[in-house]
């Protein structure tokens, strides 16, 4: 049942755990070093995205479908690798929570089976799963009610994945960008205050007022 951000914690843990061996080491005047296994090493740099660009696919199970969700909850802190997506008509959501259910229904998959006040219940290649705490990709949250009337959705539509060229144009463009992100992320940051800040001063009229 780990997330990415439990086993981000724990890293923590072992590392500060690590370092008060490491200070002990030092102070006696000899810390033992072990050379790396250069065959084993693995390396993954900050462009390569997880395939579908977190896009979820009912063509596999309920367990690869929570699994990836796990892979890609990273709590409260910024999410620099891909969200965990769903598409829904012609929207796309992101999922604050995943379960396995233990019913099978046996429809095909992506066939929405119930709706209940806290969660909408899909089915898969093999048990259904709830979703619930949606977003969307400009972070509204949405109850369940309001998701509802967003998406239009009903027990017994059939949700679709998004179109495989379009997934292949996002990950290759998500792919080529992400070694500027960062960098574009401050710029356009800055210039976007610098606007807020100078239009400001435009609409200031005397004695500190606005016109509107």
């Amino acid at each position: 049942d780990e997330t990415a951000l439990s086993l981000n914690l724990k890293c923590y843990v072992h590392a500060l755990d690590a370092f008060k061996d490491l200070i002990q080491d030092l102070a006696q005047g000899f810390p033992l070093g072990e050379r790396q296994d250069l065959k084993k090493r693995s390396y993954f740099s900050r462009s390569q995205k997880p395939s579908r660009v977190g896009f979820l696919s009912w063509e596999e199970s309920a367990q690869e479908i929570e699994r990836q969700f796990r892979a890609l909850s990273f709590g409260d802190y910024p999410n620099t690798l891909v969200s965990f997506k769903v598409f829904i008509g012609n929207d796309v959501f992101i999922p604050g929570k995943t379960e396995i259910i233990s019913s099978c229904s046996q429809e095909m998959p992506g066939t929405i089976i119930q709706i209940t006040e806290k969660s909408v219940h899909i089915s898969t290649k093999t048990q259904d799963i709830s979703l619930s705490h949606f977003i969307d990709l400009k972070g509204n949250k949405y109850c369940i009610d309001a998701f509802v009337q967003q998406t239009g959705i009903g027990i017994g539509d059939l949700l679709r994945d998004p179109n495989q060229k379009v997934l292949q144009d996002m990950q290759n463009l998500s792919t080529d960008l992400s070694t500027y992100e960062e960098f574009w992320i401050k710029e356009i940051g800055g210039i976007f205050l610098s606007f807020l800040l100078f239009a400001s001063s435009l609409l200031r009229v005397d004695g500190g007022k606005y016109k509107n």
